[in-house]
């Protein structure tokens, strides 16, 4: 259940088109197809109960700027809480509401919708977070409105 709230966070999340800062967006070695990788900064809200290890954990994270939907097109995501699930071999251990951290957050949308986190990394205590809308960047072959606010 909680797995299916988390993919439908990301599709809802897809939907409003919320959520980025320009972090990366490669394809992963291991996965499928369309599978995208973006490294991910944020705050952590919750993690998992000890009895319950696998379960998801929360994040408030960094725009994704360059994040791309169902259809593959650059959408952006904004700041948000989202669920991540992590993946096999990843362990939040050490990891605790309130540390700031760097994540690879794996996302397929074929065959069917996943995501997993394939490593994460606390940041130091000081480390600055940019929480905002998203800005993703303009297709090719269209210019500015002129009414984009930079760095928000």
């Amino acid at each position: 259940m909680t797995r299916t709230l988390g993919i439908i966070a990301v599709l809802v999340a897809t939907i409003a088109a919320g959520c980025p800062q320009g972090h990366r967006d490669d394809k992963t070695a291991g996965a499928a197809g369309d599978a995208r990788v973006y490294v991910v900064r944020g705050e952590v809200i919750s993690v998992p109960q000890a009895d319950k290890p696998g379960t998801q954990f929360i994040v408030k994270h960094e725009p994704i700027d360059d994040f791309r939907d169902a259809g593959g097109r650059i959408v952006g995501m904004s700041t948000m809480g989202m669920p991540f699930t992590p993946g096999r071999g990843v362990s939040l251990e050490g990891i605790s509401p309130g540390d700031k951290i760097e994540m690879r957050w794996v996302l397929e949308w074929k065959p069917e919708a996943k995501e997993y986190v394939e490593s994460i990394e606390k940041l130091p205590a000081e480390t600055q977070l940019r929480f905002g809308k998203a800005n993703p960047p303009a297709p090719p072959g269209t210019l500015p409105s002129g009414n984009e606010t930079p760095g928000m």
